[in-house]
């Protein structure tokens, strides 16, 4: 594996990890507030795109 190829996989850890994080705070909003409060939507969606990111990332990247 190459250094090009190891940020690569850096990055979707990072990526992973900011995914974790989200469904983590999503999961204790919606306990709290609803899971159709306005802070659970803003996460949620916040999650989408890292979700999103995430497997664009990895299909334009040949990664598995």
């Amino acid at each position: 594996m190459n250094e090009n190829e190891v940020n690569r996989y850096q990055y979707l850890d990072l990526l992973l990890i900011e995914i974790n994080d989200l469904r983590d705070e999503l999961i204790k909003i919606g306990l709290k507030e609803g899971i159709n409060s306005d802070n659970a939507i803003q996460i949620s969606q916040k999650l989408d795109k890292y979700i999103l990111e995430y497997q664009e990332y990895r299909m334009l990247n040949n990664l598995p």
